[in-house]
């Protein structure tokens, strides 16, 4: 299992105790994807549109992973995209979404993705998903109209309690920030976390500037680089809801699909599910199989092979990710056995 795998599996674990057995996920549809980073053939390049990256300072791609690192002040590290190929500002709603795991918490106010200016040395008309800041919790925000003093009361912004102190290293986060017309909302690992109001502090989408785009790195000068791994980073031209961001989370850090993973009938992918308290695998024909994994909630694997089962009776009631490597590709399900 790959280092990105394993922190996936880990980061299940932590968010284990915000599911439910079942839960409702709906495919955003790959025509909503206008950018997408997964670092995966080890570049920088943005697999959907146009929006290619370049890796300034020491920043690395390091077994798929974009790795940045330093304080305020060390070595300047990020990917650096045109912000003009994104042109956030023409979208009249938008997502932008962010796989990573946090190193180091030391540095404090650190953004694993930033869009904006910077005015004299101010993230000014940016936003921004912020891991580690100093205060223990995860923040997604957006700033467009005081450029003297673009933080704090200025933001319309979400928290996410990490629930420790400081943040939590070596641990893989999803996070999902969506923006509309009227409000900011935000997701963790498939949950929604909460939203905040737009209008009464007068910003707004259209007036994200296009200064900057960056991975790894905030607008602030005085703000260390994004001490972690970046795993994937994408942005959708809606504003994604909870069943939505319940299914990309489910997908994983790895590339969208080229079709929707849950439709076997348009799709390479298996159909993966739950039946009469056993796990059952439908294949397309061609499929040839590498090897099935399944663990439990824990992360430990509770079953293994290399043949092409239709079923996989497990012993106890529980939750289960399931992971299938093939010719076709790796795919993941998470399933609820109940006996």
């Amino acid at each position: 299992m790959t280092m990105k795998k394993l922190l996936l599996f880990m980061g299940l674990v932590i968010a284990a105790g915000l599911y439910v057995f079942v839960n409702a996920q709906t495919e955003p549809g790959k025509v909503h994807l206008t950018h997408e980073w997964t670092f995966e053939d080890g570049s920088p390049e943005d697999g959907v549109g146009d929006a290619h990256g370049i890796l300034i300072g020491d920043a690395s791609i390091i077994d798929g992973d974009l790795v940045t690192a330093g304080d305020a002040g060390e070595s300047f590290q990020c990917l650096e995209i045109d912000p003009t190929e994104i042109a956030i500002n023409e979208y009249t709603e938008a997502s932008m979404e962010a796989w990573f795991t946090n190193t180091d918490n030391a540095p404090t106010w650190q953004m694993v993705v930033y869009l904006g200016d910077s005015l004299a040395g101010l993230g000014a008309n940016g936003w921004f998903i912020s891991p580690i800041r100093g205060d223990d919790v995860l923040r997604a925000a957006i700033s467009t109209f005081n450029d003297g003093a673009p933080y704090g009361d200025a933001e319309s912004g979400v928290n996410y309690d990490y629930g420790e102190t400081p943040e939590p290293l070596d641990v893989m986060y999803h996070c999902i920030t969506a923006v509309d017309a009227d409000s900011i909302y935000m997701y963790v690992n498939g949950v929604k976390i909460g939203a905040a109001d737009l209008v009464a502090k007068s910003n707004s989408l259209a007036d994200v500037g296009l200064q900057l785009a960056w991975i790894g790195r905030g607008g602030y000068t005085g703000d260390a680089n994004y001490n972690g791994l970046t795993h994937k980073v994408a942005i959708y031209d809606k504003a994604l809801t909870a069943d939505e961001a319940l299914w990309l989370y489910e997908l994983g850090p790895e590339a969208y699909p080229t079709t929707g993973i849950k439709d076997i009938e348009n799709s390479l992918s298996p159909n993966i599910y739950s039946a009469n308290g056993r796990i059952r695998i439908d294949y397309k024909v061609s499929t040839i199989v590498n090897s099935i994994e399944v663990y439990d909630i824990s992360g430990r694997l509770a079953y293994i092979t290399n043949k092409r089962v239709n079923e996989i009776n497990l012993q106890t009631s529980g939750v289960y990710f399931v992971v299938m490597k093939s010719n076709l590709g790796t795919y993941r399900e998470k399933i609820a056995i109940i006996k």
